[in-house]
Parts: C-alpha cells; structure tokens; sequence
C-alpha cells in the first residue's frame, strides 16, 4: 500500500499529475484543487513525484 501526499501549499493547480498517472489516482474536486481520489489504484510508480514542477507530491510505502 502507498500513501500519497499532496502540499496543498506548493501545488499550482496545474495537473500534470493528474496526466502523468498511469492509474489515474489523481482527479479534482469542484473546488479546482487536485485531490486524492483512488489511492488504492497506486503502485508507486512515482511519475507524479518525478514530473510535478512545484514538488508538492509524495509517495511512500506505508
């Protein structure tokens, strides 16, 4: 299991998450923040990690 983490402090809103996720863990709410919505589906693949700007992601094995 991983647990992913988002700094809402360093996050720009600009989705690269969201499209680098392979398993499509990543989604947004009404609020146009980037959520968390299907952490079961990681495997820690860190390519959201790898390719956020801000560095405002991470993911570690619980």
């Amino acid at each position: 299991m991983w647990n992913v983490e988002i700094n809402k402090n360093l996050c720009k809103r600009c989705k690269i998450c969201i499209q680098t996720c392979p398993r499509k863990v990543f989604d947004e709410n009404e609020g146009d923040d980037v959520i968390v919505a299907h952490l079961g589906d990681c495997t820690g693949c860190q390519l959201c990690v790898r390719h956020c700007p801000e560095f405002a992601l991470s993911v570690e094995e619980q």
